[in-house]
């Protein structure tokens, strides 16, 4: 049961962190109003919980799958997981460096709000790319 709810947890984290960035996008393009700084800065707050959340979730499933960290790279489903891993951190970096480079420059000009908008597209697509690994490496055998 515990395993389930961890599962879920990870979905329900990941599933927030994915599905409000789509939104983020639209609000960019109306950042010029006072309240929509204030719900990208609190969005952004949000986004702290939801990123941990995925990375304590995956973290628990992987110890729980693999009864440790996977070594053996020949096996297809320890691979795509690695890659999976790897995507998650590289969306990890994009978040942080919105968050605490870019989001705080907001006023300085119109490139910062287009590298925002760049690196949360950037965001989406890698989110993209680790659901479809997901569902790739889900019907295979983890060892």
């Amino acid at each position: 049961m515990l395993r389930q709810t961890n599962d879920v947890a990870h979905m329900m984290a990941a599933g927030a962190w994915l599905g409000a960035l789509p939104f983020v996008i639209g609000l960019l393009s109306r950042l010029e109003r006072l309240e929509t700084r204030a719900v990208l800065m609190r969005y952004s707050g949000e986004g702290h919980v939801w990123v941990a959340a995925v990375l304590v979730t995956g973290l628990t499933a992987t110890l729980w799958i693999f009864d440790g960290i996977p070594l053996d790279w020949s096996v297809r489903y320890q691979s795509l997981w690695a890659l999976k891993v790897f995507v998650t951190l590289l969306m990890v970096g994009l978040a942080i460096r919105n968050r605490y480079f870019l989001v705080p420059r907001l006023g300085a000009g119109p490139e910062t709000l287009r590298a925002i908008a760049k690196a949360t597209k950037a965001e989406v697509g890698l989110g993209l790319v680790a659901v479809t690994l997901v569902a790739w490496f889900g019907t295979l055998e983890p060892r």
